[in-house]
């Protein structure tokens, strides 16, 4: 099995409150085994830390 890992860097308690938001939110859909589209995933984010994502076209997905 190969490692995997995600690296956040937390500049403000602002941030590390929204962090927190999203590990819950990460939590439940586990729980409940119901994990919603990606737009709700993107509104934990503002555009500064959404910019640090990766967002692929098809064609690159199929690369």
């Amino acid at each position: 099995m190969n490692s995997f890992f995600v690296e956040f860097a937390i500049g403000n308690e602002a941030q590390f409150r929204q962090l927190e938001a999203v590990i819950l939110a990460l939590c439940e859909a586990k729980r409940t085994n119901t994990f919603p589209p990606d737009d709700y995933w993107l509104a934990f984010f503002d555009a500064e830390a959404q910019s640090h994502f990766w967002h692929p076209t098809e064609a690159e997905q199929q690369d």
